[in-house]
């Protein structure tokens, strides 16, 4: 697969590059015009280089000097003291240094599967009407496929390492030193070896803070304001359920080791979250329950320690009480520290990408973004649970 991810990789920065005035449409209508979370903000940038891909001819979206103006997440901290608006994220995600090879770009352009690829990408336009938006199509249709999903993690994949230098350097210092040690090697046929030496690994976002309404089981996604019942979310025995589950069927898979009797205990565990409580509070549920899961989590402010709120402070309230507590109203108010948010949020997704299954939950964004994560790390689609509700499309959050 890491061929695979090279050819892509090579295709889109291939791609004449280009702006909202000129080019691709924005995803507007589906986190609106300034989205209200860091989470959603990457997951629009994600979107808008996908809906590039299924225009025909192709183009890689490049973000605007306006978005970046606009961008209501923009860190306090002054990249290396760069002043300018820009100053932590590269605009175009073939900047920073990558080299496009024209062989391997010529792999998507003209293979018979690269263009499969790209076709399932845009959906079925024999389901539509004549006439129906081509980007709404890549959405709906395109957006249920594997293939649709495999290059929505290769697009995050450039994402989230469209970081200036000195931000990937803080992103590193808070990731690197809790990344399992085996997943320093890139080379293929090495991983694959490795692997075969090393239980499966397993990573969890765990949602506790404004987004937190309602005590839920696995299966009760509902969300209806209108009738009372809250955004849910889970205790950690039900992401512990959801593990033990997922590292058995990597186990069976026998690609690991103990697979043969499908033994998980020793297995590492890779914890993001938006809790200071999570980590030790699933540390004694391993110790209580007599697991021997190596848990491993990036170390820095969370919750309140951002200027977020504390865990469960929205439970049982009405959304209209919730939502003066939901961090982009509170960031509207100057409470939050941006920088932290965005590092820690990065430094999650490194952390996570590195896993062979996810649980999360489909309502989160952020638990989107790290299954994206590990597709655009991994090269594969890995097994995943969601804890809420199944995972039907993955650029619309209601379904």
């Amino acid at each position: 697969m890491r061929c695979a991810q090279q050819a892509f990789d090579a295709f889109l920065c291939s791609l004449p590059a280009v702006e909202n005035v000129d080019g691709v449409l924005p995803p507007n209508w589906a986190f609106g015009k300034v989205p209200a979370t860091l989470g959603k903000f990457f997951a629009q940038w994600a979107m808008h280089l996908y809906l590039g891909l299924a225009e025909q001819p192709p183009r890689r979206f490049v973000l605007g000097s306006a978005a970046m103006r606009e961008w209501s997440w923009r860190p306090e901290v002054n990249c290396a003291g760069a002043g300018r608006p820009g100053q932590w994220l590269h605009r175009d995600v073939c900047k920073g240094g990558y080299r496009t090879n024209p062989v391997l770009a010529h792999v998507i352009h003209h293979s018979h599967v690269g263009q499969q690829l790209l076709a399932q990408l845009r959906g079925n336009v024999s389901n539509w009407r004549r006439g129906t938006n081509p980007h709404w199509i890549a959405t709906i249709d395109g957006g249920i496929t594997d293939a649709g999903l495999w290059c929505a993690g290769q697009l995050f994949g450039r994402v989230r390492e469209s970081l200036e230098p000195c931000g990937l350097d803080v992103v590193r210092s808070l990731a690197d030193p809790v990344v399992p040690q085996w997943a320093s090697m890139h080379h293929l046929a090495k991983q694959l070896t490795k692997r075969a030496l090393r239980r499966p690994t397993v990573a969890l976002q765990v949602r506790r803070g404004d987004a937190c309404e309602r005590w839920a089981v696995e299966g009760d996604g509902s969300d209806d304001p209108t009738r009372g019942i809250g955004r849910p979310c889970y205790q950690l025995s039900e992401y512990l359920r959801a593990t033990r589950f997922l590292l058995k069927r990597l186990a069976a898979r026998g690609r690991f080791a103990d697979a043969s009797n499908g033994k998980t205990g020793g297995s590492t565990l890779l914890l993001a979250t938006d809790s200071s409580n999570a980590e030790e509070e699933f540390r004694q549920l391993l110790s209580r329950v007599g697991e021997n899961f190596e848990l491993r989590a990036v170390q820095g402010s969370r919750g309140e320690g951002w200027g977020g709120v504390a865990d469960g402070i929205n439970l049982d309230r009405s959304r209209e009480s919730a939502s003066r507590e939901f961090i982009e109203q509170r960031n509207g108010r100057g409470l939050v520290n941006r920088t932290a948010v965005l590092t820690s949020l990065l430094a999650d997704l490194r952390l996570v990408a590195h896993a062979d299954g996810f649980v999360g939950t489909s309502s989160s964004w952020a638990s989107r973004l790290c299954l994206l994560a590990i597709i655009g790390q991994m090269g594969t689609i890995p097994p995943f649970v969601m804890l809420d509700r199944p995972l039907r499309q993955l650029w619309f959050a209601s379904y």
